[in-house]
């Protein structure tokens, strides 16, 4: 799913124990914040990656299972977003 500029990205395994990996193409991004939040909307989890790779594991283990919403932003623009499940 793209949200804005081509910008691209895949989680997997999702559902997820809580450790996923970020598959990405940031287009003309150079960097872009993570960021994980909670169904209610609080933010539970961020990062950064960046375009010298294309994917990044990412551990959020320490997270109850549900559902959660990923993020890729880059100066408060949301670029990209998708649904992760975490079950445990």
């Amino acid at each position: 799913m793209s949200v804005a500029d081509g910008v691209q990205a895949k989680l997997y395994p999702n559902p997820s124990n809580g450790n996923f990996m970020l598959a990405y193409d940031l287009k003309k991004y150079n960097a872009v914040e993570v960021h994980v939040y909670d169904v209610t909307g609080k933010s539970v989890f961020k990062t950064h990656v960046d375009n010298l790779e294309n994917m990044k594991q990412i551990n959020t283990s320490n997270l109850q299972s549900g559902i959660y919403f990923i993020q890729l932003v880059h100066d408060k623009n949301l670029l990209w977003i998708d649904k992760l499940i975490i079950s445990k």
